[in-house]
């Protein structure tokens, strides 16, 4: 699992620009035009605006992300060509050249000396890359056809973490003697490798939850850094400094802390336990710096590990993160613009400059300038997980009126909400712990589902039965609720981990690790019966199920890909086969959909398993997330505007037109469309307006 950046559910970016004042002189006249230059100027927004509500909106967005600097060369990954390209800036020079042209993608970029690694998807898979500046020639590093990815540098040595055996493991590779290595043999996963001199950490999976680990080049001894009950993950390393982000120790939803290490003293440090999100740790010398949520949008944060003093180093009101630092060059992702550059400050002299700077189908449902994320569909009614308040609440919006109201005031932090027929459900910590509580559309009454003072979390409905991933028994299980009997009921009873239900009829399905690794399990309602859905010795996760068919996430092919299983007919069948990861699937009727990572960023892509058509659909390199799906509407969230709004689909037909098949045809459109013609005539009684207030202002 990639635990990089903020987990979109829970990020707040929030939108909007600073505009210096300015003392200027300006002349009554000019005033007076300024008003109605002003006017003009919003009631242009407003056409624009009313037009763009009802069309697509197409054209490219340019991004660039993902940077890493080593002393006056800074390189990132760049979407200006419509895939993602290597490119680079000399701090010195303020030259800007491209470093890949390769068609695929390059990403991921890091830099020591003369020399840049990537990984690249040019061959069908994943595979590292580099670039040496002195003989202006490309390599490759890896040729195994399995993918390859997360690479780290430092002096002759490139690690990454490698999926060749099945599971993600560590390898390595010395420039110097062209030698690749294996650095981790464990069967659980290990990954997002760091590395300087000779020691090599990363994050560890085999303890069930995520550790640091650490590996001796020199002494070839491996040893384990982190040993604390929460996950810790994305570890950075400098000299004997390790630092990583780590789930709160607290238990505090959506909270990630820092913590450090020293490899001499064997002694941990916490850096930053302020009760936020924070992610893309990175160190320098006796510096730490890491992405931090505690305003309300990601800021970059900084420690000194000798003061033991903290400080703020970015304040836009936007979403900076990514950082990276050598000497006293930071740089960092940034959305300002409306799209991602790359920004850069001089700690020294605190001068900021931007390095990059670089437009923008589908329908808009939110363009509140606050996060709306975590759609869910059914038929006509999108419902989201909404941060315009103190707290996140829920909201919904009818397709067929346009009318958005809030479902769920509470003072606590409400997510996940999921909706069939007029029932929405979610998930509350009003009472501190994860609860279910529910929403009948009809009557408007709000009632509690669950109460235990365990976590209960993942909410899923169909029909009256509501279902749920449920901690009461210290292990993750699957929980049920009948809306009619008022009854609550125990689906698994395996002491393993069972989590992420889905329901559809009388057919729920989960993800289980009672075989050691990840498998799918169903129930059947009506019978009381349990089955396997698959049994393979590979990972297989996040399913979903409609009718007979179920749907989930295999990486029985090196890669993450799409497998479905027809309960009738009891035959397994492959959806996807792309040598890039797919994942999240969902499934509704004869539609599938899913999250894919063909063209570097995620896309959200449908089949239709009658026809075999196939979609994508790709509004921004930034990718959509947390997408849902209903008849032939997929909506999601998506950060085109600088935060998260919800947008909507219509999957592969256009949606119908307003008149009915009785209503007779509409009549020949006039040569003057109705609302230009309005938009005309505020104009003219603006500048009369405008003359006559003149007029009245002359000595």
């Amino acid at each position: 699992m990639n635990h990089k950046g903020f987990e979109k559910e829970n990020g707040s970016k929030k939108p909007g620009s600073f505009i210096p004042r300015r003392t200027m002189r300006v002349t009554r006249g000019r005033k007076i035009v300024s008003r109605v230059m002003g006017i003009l100027v919003v009631v242009s927004l407003l056409f624009t605006s009313v037009q763009g509500s009802n069309e697509s909106s197409t054209g490219v967005i340019t991004e660039q992300s993902h940077p890493a600097i080593y002393r006056n060369i800074v390189v990132w990954q760049d979407y200006r060509n419509g895939n993602y390209d290597i490119y680079a800036h000399d701090l010195t020079t303020k030259e800007e050249f491209q470093i890949t042209a390769d068609t695929n993608n390059q990403m991921k970029p890091v830099i020591y000396e003369t020399i840049i690694v990537w990984e690249d998807d040019r061959n069908g898979n994943w595979d590292i890359y580099g670039y040496n500046f002195t003989t202006k020639e490309e390599f490759q590093i890896t040729t195994d056809q399995n993918d390859q990815y997360e690479p780290a540098l430092y002096g002759n040595v490139v690690v990454w973490t490698d999926r060749r055996n099945g599971n993600e493991d560590i390898y390595g590779y010395d420039l110097s003697t062209s030698r690749e290595f294996p650095i981790t043999t464990d069967p659980a996963d290990q990954h997002e490798p760091a590395l300087y001199e000779n020691t090599i950490v990363w994050t560890d999976e085999r303890n069930v939850k995520s550790d640091i680990y650490g590996y001796d080049l020199s002494t070839k001894r491996e040893f384990q850094i982190t040993t604390h009950t929460v996950s810790q993950y994305e570890p950075a390393i400098f000299r004997n400094i390790v630092a990583w982000r780590e789930d709160d120790r607290s238990g505090l939803y959506g909270v990630y802390n820092i913590y450090g290490y020293d490899l001499a003293t064997t002694q941990e440090f916490p850096v930053a336990t302020n009760p936020s999100e924070k992610c893309c740790v990175t160190i320098y010398e006796n510096t730490i710096l890491w992405s931090d949520m505690r305003s309300g949008q990601s800021d970059i944060y900084s420690y000194t590990i000798v003061t033991s003093q903290e400080f703020q180093i970015t304040d836009n009101p936007f979403f900076q993160e990514m950082p990276a630092v050598y000497w006293d060059i930071v740089v960092w992702e940034d959305n300002r613009n409306g799209n991602y550059d790359i920004f850069a400050l001089n700690l020294t002299t605190q001068e900021e400059i931007q390095i990059t700077s670089d437009e923008f189908d589908g329908f808009s449902i939110t363009t509140d300038p606050k996060d709306q994320s975590d759609p869910a569909v059914y038929q006509d009614m999108v419902i989201w997980q909404d941060y315009r308040g103190c707290t996140p609440s829920i909201y919904g919006c009818s397709l067929a009126t346009k009318e958005e109201f809030r479902i769920a005031t509470g003072a606590s932090h409400l997510s996940s909400p999921a909706i069939y027929g007029d029932i929405i459900v979610w998930q509350d910590y009003r009472n501190v712990n994860a609860d279910i509580y529910g929403y009948n559309l009809g009557t408007k009454e709000e009632f509690p589902i669950t109460t235990d003072q365990t976590n209960q979390t993942e909410p899923a409905i169909s029909g009256n039965v509501v279902v749920w991933t449920d901690r009461r028994n210290e292990n993750e299980d699957i929980y049920g609720y009948d809306l009619e009997t008022k009854e609550e009921f125990q689906i698994t009873t395996d002491q393993n981990t069972q989590y992420e239900p889905a329901i559809s009829g009388n057919i729920v399905v989960w993800t289980d690790r009672r075989n050691g690794n990840w498998d799918i399990y169903g129930y059947n309602l009506e019978t009381e019966e349990e089955f396997p859905i698959t049994t393979s010795t590979a990972y297989q996760s996040n399913p979903a199920v409609y009718g007979n068919v179920v749907v989930w996430v295999d990486d029985r092919n090196g890669n993450w890909d799409i497998y479905g299983y027809d309960l009738e007919t009891k035959e397994e069948f492959l959806i996807t086969n792309d040598s890039n990861n797919q994942s999240n699937p969902l499934i509704y009727r004869d539609v599938v959909a899913w999250a894919d990572q063909r063209n570097g960023a995620p896309v959200i892509c449908a089949l239709n398993l009658i026809t075999k058509e196939e979609i994508c659909i790709s509004i921004s390199p930034r990718g959509q997330w947390n997408f849902s799906l209903c008849e032939n509407i997929v909506v999601w969230s998506d950060a085109r505007n600088g935060n998260e709004d919800i947008y909507g689909y219509h999957l592969f037909s256009a949606p119908p037109a307003s008149p009915s098949p009785s209503s007779p045809p509409p009549s020949p459109s006039p040569s003057m469309p109705l609302t230009p013609f309005l938009l005309i005539v505020m104009i003219a009684l603006i500048i009369i307006l405008a003359a006559v207030l003149m007029k009245r202002k002359r000595p």
